[in-house]
């Protein structure tokens, strides 16, 4: 490496804004998030996937072009109120990395003709995103990014690279919006989990992804608490 760009390099670095501690105590003058039984279940698979993801990217980061690991960020796509978000957030600062929030933050879209009558147009609604910016928008790491699918995708910078994504937005469409745009984007290694999925349905997110794997010759990693993930070859 020359020495003038080992010292771009670390000039870009002492640039980039720190992170936060994280502490719990942060978020308690706030209402509790709710958690369901099956919400812990959920959780609980995230918390094992995403520090499984960010090792097989890390096993492959000397041969990753080095825009690509600058870039590298975990991302949520539909946080409500931020039940699982909460879990994801310390792994994004202990390695310093870029954590996005997206959701409308004023429940579901129109329903398409594959979503069935289940989530109505405002349904899950938090009232915008100012509670879910107060819990969590202390954090350097952090990105909110409010609006409604595929809109939103499009405040996403060109250069990010994705470490692990969390797809959680129920209806069809979203969910083959969200996959479209993620895959080229995904870093080797990374894993992308989606909840909601239920084998054989044949509307909502379940055919949503199963064409995208069909697609793509992929075959899921695994199913666990309605959490179903594959990983970037």
């Amino acid at each position: 490496m020359a020495p003038q760009h080992a010292q771009a390099q670390t000039q870009a670095a002492d640039r980039r804004p720190r992170p936060a501690s994280f502490h719990h105590d942060a978020i308690e003058p706030l209402p509790p998030i709710p958690a369901s039984p099956s919400d812990l279940a959920h959780r609980a698979v995230l918390c094992k996937l995403l520090p499984q993801s960010i090792e097989q990217i890390a096993a492959r980061l000397g041969r990753l072009p080095s825009v690509q690991r600058d870039h590298a960020a975990i991302a949520e796509f539909g946080v409500h109120h931020g039940g699982s978000f909460q879990h994801l957030l310390p792994h994004a600062l202990e390695h310093d990395l870029t954590i996005f929030a997206v959701d409308s933050f004023e429940g579901m879209g129109e329903p398409g003709p594959r979503d069935g009558g289940k989530y109505p147009k405002g349904r899950l609604s938090v009232n915008g995103p100012d509670t879910f910016t107060r819990r969590f928008g202390m954090h350097t790491n952090v990105r909110v990014f409010p609006g409604f699918i595929p809109d939103v995708l499009a405040r996403f910078d060109a250069l990010t690279r994705f470490a692990f994504v969390h797809l959680d937005v129920d209806h069809y469409q979203p969910t083959v919006d969200v996959l479209n745009f993620i895959w080229d984007r995904m870093l080797p290694g990374a894993i992308v989990a989606v909840h909601d999925y239920f084998p054989g349905r044949t509307d909502l997110t379940t055919p949503a992804v199963d064409e995208f794997l069909d697609r793509h010759a992929l075959r899921h990693d695994g199913l666990e608490s309605t959490v179903v993930w594959f990983t970037k070859p």
